[in-house]
């Protein structure tokens, strides 16, 4: 199992107005939001050079992220890893 934190950040892609307390209208730079990310995966596999002569490995990858806040909510999107790794030397 692999556990990990990390950040996210999104930029919105059009302009994006704020206005102040007097009415004033002013843009908003780089406008966008900040998320924490945890994820949680495992992986199984098969590796093929240890009982024949093909120089690789395949393997899936289930995993989990949860994007906090969320609309003040935690959002969870699954996620799978479908690889083969080839072992270019011996």
């Amino acid at each position: 199992m692999i556990w990990k934190e990390t950040a996210s950040r999104t930029f919105l892609a059009s302009a994006t107005f704020e206005v102040d307390d007097r009415g004033n209208v002013s843009k908003v730079p780089m406008a966008g939001n900040y998320f924490a990310l945890l994820s949680i995966s495992g992986s199984v596999g098969y590796n093929f050079s240890v009982r024949g002569n093909l120089p690789g490995k395949v393997f899936l990858k289930p995993g989990i992220i949860f994007l906090f806040p969320y609309s003040k909510l935690a959002y969870a999107r699954p996620t799978v890893e479908l690889g083969y790794l080839w072992n270019l030397s011996k």
